[in-house]
């Protein structure tokens, strides 16, 4: 589990086996096709999910965020992929 999303764009060996897991909450910036964009005050993720998208909003603040991550996904920033959407709580 990785405090914050500095932590996880420092990790040196990405898309292992494990599931990475952010321990605090991500604001929702942006919605795309595919997923979300998230940020928190050290960076920002996007968060391939389909089902993410028609669950929260910009300016939602969210928990529970996990998955694979990939720092060259295509998306023009890096991406956990595969995110478990039923650990994903919405805040407000």
């Amino acid at each position: 589990m990785y405090d914050n999303i500095a932590a996880i764009l420092a990790e040196a060996s990405p898309m292992g086996a494990d599931v990475w897991y952010l321990a605090n909450p991500v604001a929702v910036t942006c919605i795309a096709e595919t997923g979300v964009f998230v940020e928190d005050k050290t960076g920002a993720l996007f968060l391939m999910q389909d089902e993410l998208v028609e669950t929260v909003a910009v300016g939602d603040s969210i928990v529970g965020v996990g998955g694979y991550y990939n720092p060259r996904a295509g998306f023009m920033a890096p991406v956990l992929m595969d995110v478990n959407f039923a650990n994903v709580t919405v805040l407000n």
